[in-house]
Order: structure tokens, then C-alpha cells, then sequence
């Protein structure tokens, strides 16, 4: 039996199965720890070894469990590649004359390898959860019809270009994390449906542009339309709003309940101020203005 050492290990442990004609014994398992005695080399030795530590340490990772379970998700063209890289790796372990620099370009080469099949599960991984949290959003009605038909052509041209990228024998991998990351941020295209609120705005203005109310009332109103139409705007240009839709269109329905019916010193003739909240602040706080 032969194994490669890495000139510190001091005791190995085996399991071995014994049986012995001579006493009748079955079949047993039986461990012994074998001692790696380094003062007496036998032939092959060479004390110009260099340190193969971790490269034994990077083939035993690769062969592992983990990777064992992970192949089924990996593309056989980088599957096959690591498992080359781990053959040229173990040569590279059994060659007692290897030189350091073999051993640095089967480590190089190895980790490499690694390196895209860890890619290729994490894509593999980031491609399942953005399907499944796509699906969910894609029924979800709070969001318009029109962001999620985009959300979803955004998602599949990404899925696009992943694909694409694991067909390359050598990819940026930095560019491909980068490319997950704008995969799973395909929410922010989707955008609240302001629809219902939009309409009650149109209510709003309607009553403000053609009839007459008490200044209270009026005021009242022309303020929960400024209100709901700045939020409206921001809730159209990005998904980083709060859902805030309920409480703008309640402002809206109570102010329009309060002005029904309540004439006074409203002009009719008068459009609607639809100065937006900015622009209120600003000249509130500017008394030049």
C-alpha cells in the first residue's frame, strides 16, 4: 500500500477488514494507525520534494461529499473539465520528483476549475429562487400587469446570458456574480398599480375644477390630491416606495366625502394648484420666493 505523505503527518489511521485461516476468524474490521517514519527513506524519497499539503488538501475538498451531491446542477462541459484537473492533480501528488512548480500549476489549475463549478451551483441555486419568487410576484395584483410583464422578460434575459456564460470554457467569474446580482434584483422593475388611486385623483380634480366649496373643504382636498399624485409619481418611477396605496386613497375618499355637497366661496372656473409637495416645501421655507 502506498499513500502520499506531506513530510509533517506523523501517524495515518487505517480501517482494515482482517481474517485469519489459522485461528477461524469471520471476516472483521480491524484499525491499526500506521507510523510514517521519516528518518528512513526508501527509495524514491528525494529530499528536494517540495510541499504538496495544499494540493492534497485542495483534491480531498473537490472529492468530496459535497461535490458528489452538486454534479447533477454543474454543465458537463466544466464537470468534466474538474474532473481532469483532479486527474493531472493526483499525478501530480504520486510523482515524487514533482517539481514546485508542477505542483503550483496543478494547484492553480485545480482551484480554477473549482472555481467555476462553485459558479455553476450558486447560479443554479440563484436561477431556482428567482423562478420561484418570480411566480409569486408575477400573480401578486398589487403590482401592475405592465412592471410584471417586464420583471419577467427581465428575468429571462438574464437567464439568457447566464446560459450563455456557462458555455464558455473560460468566463469572468466576477462578471458572472454580477450578472446574478442583477438577476436577483429583477424585482426592482416591478412597480405598485396606482390605478385606483389614479382614478380617484381624476374624481378629485373634477370636483375641484367644477364646483364650489367651503375654503375648509377645498383646501382639504386640494391637499390630499397634491399628497396622493407626488406619491403616485414616485410609486411609477420606482419599486423602493413603500405600499402606501390604502392610505392615500382613504385621504382621497374622506376628503371627497367631506366636500360633497358643500358650496361656498370656491370658484368653479379655477383649475386645480397642483403645485407638487416639493415645490410647497421649498416656497414655505423661502419667503422670497
Amino acid at each position: 500500500m502506498s499513500f502520499p505523505v506531506d513530510g509533517q503527518t506523523k501517524h495515518v489511521k487505517c480501517n482494515t477488514v482482517s481474517k485469519s485461516p489459522a485461528t477461524g476468524q469471520d471476516a472483521h474490521d480491524h484499525d491499526v494507525i500506521l507510523e510514517i517514519d521519516y528518518e528512513h527513506k526508501i527509495e524514491g524519497y528525494s529530499e528536494q520534494q517540495v510541499n504538496k499539503s495544499e494540493l492534497i488538501t485542495l483534491l480531498n475538498v473537490v472529492k468530496g461529499d459535497y461535490y458528489a451531491r452538486m454534479k447533477e446542477t454543474v454543465p458537463s462541459l466544466h464537470w468534466t473539465k474538474l474532473a481532469e484537473a483532479i486527474q493531472k492533480a493526483e499525478a501530480i501528488v504520486q510523482k515524487s520528483t514533482a517539481s514546485e512548480d508542477e505542483v503550483n500549476t496543478a494547484y492553480y489549475d485545480l482551484g480554477q476549475k473549482k472555481t467555476y463549478v462553485d459558479f455553476c451551483i450558486i447560479a443554479q441555486s440563484t436561477q431556482a429562487s428567482v423562478a420561484t419568487d418570480l411566480a409569486m410576484d408575477f400573480n401578486d395584483a398589487k403590482y401592475s400587469q405592465q412592471s410584471r410583464d417586464k420583471a419577467k422578460a427581465f428575468v429571462e434575459e438574464k437567464n439568457k446570458l447566464v446560459g450563455e456564460l456557462l458555455k464558455q470554457t473560460d468566463f469572468s467569474v466576477d462578471a458572472g456574480h454580477a450578472l446574478l446580482e442583477e438577476l436577483r434584483n429583477y424585482y426592482l422593475e416591478l412597480r405598485y398599480d396606482v390605478s385606483t388611486l389614479e382614478s380617484l385623483l381624476s374624481q378629485a380634480k373634477e370636483k375641484l375644477n367644477h364646483q364650489t366649496y367651503t375654503k375648509d373643504s377645498l383646501d382639504h382636498l386640494r391637499e390630499a390630491v397634491i399628497e396622493a399624485e407626488d406619491y403616485v409619481q414616485k410609486a411609477k418611477a420606482s419599486r423602493k416606495v413603500s405600499d402606501d396605496r390604502a392610505k392615500y386613497q382613504d385621504n382621497l375618499q374622506t376628503a371627497l366625502q367631506k366636500s360633497s355637497g358643500k358650496k361656498g366661496t370656491g370658484n368653479p372656473s379655477q383649475p386645480i394648484n397642483t403645485t407638487t409637495l416639493e415645490q410647497k416645501n421649498y416656497r414655505s421655507t423661502n419667503s422670497n420666493y
